[in-house]
């Protein structure tokens, strides 16, 4: 991304995923209940370069006017030079399954998700002599997590001619939270 210094721009970000469809497998190739069982597991990072496009630059603004001249600049935006890529870290591993040939089916998952060097706009105090109403720079300044469990059930009730009765329920918790606010050098 552009927007981060030259030494600062490049991220790598990688994922990869696995699955096992064990209802394939000899042992399970007569059973009448499970049509179709599945494990599967995966990994994956993302990057977010989402911020101002000056981030890392300082910037001025012109203040007053004499003609069509500016009659000064004045410092409206501090960079910061060192900030970068924030990483996702994402985890899931579960299960899918059909019975009684797809008349219940669903997923059961877990996932967490870590979140290192958060992007985050950090107010400046006023007398910083910063010419700007709310001036902020931007910063990496926290990791978070998130981590829980997903739950799908679907099942087909009723299937007769031209009436189709089928239900779906899922359920999900989440717990957030943040595991760092500053760095260990603020």
């Amino acid at each position: 991304s552009s927007i981060f210094n030259e030494d600062l721009r490049w991220g790598d970000f990688v994922a990869v995923s696995g699955g096992w469809i064990i209802s394939n497998e000899s042992f399970l190739e007569d059973n009448d209940l499970i049509s179709f069982l599945k494990l599967r597991g995966s990994f994956g990072q993302t990057g977010n370069s989402a911020i101002n496009v000056n981030a890392t630059q300082i910037t001025y603004a012109t203040w007053g006017r004499y003609g069509d001249v500016g009659a000064g600049d004045l410092l409206s935006g501090i960079g910061n030079e060192d900030v970068t890529w924030e990483t996702t870290d994402a985890y899931d591993v579960g299960t899918e399954f059909e019975l009684k040939q797809g008349r219940v089916s669903g997923s059961v998952s877990y996932y967490v998700q870590d979140v290192r060097d958060m992007l985050f706009q950090v107010p400046v105090p006023s007398s910083s002599g910063i010419f700007n109403n709310s001036p902020t720079i931007w910063q990496n300044i926290g990791d978070m997590e998130n981590k829980g469990w997903e739950f799908e059930i679907n099942t087909i009730n009723i299937d007769k001619g031209d009436f189709k009765w089928e239900t779906g329920i899922n359920f999900t918790t989440n717990e957030n939270q943040i595991t760092r606010l500053v760095s260990e050098d603020d």
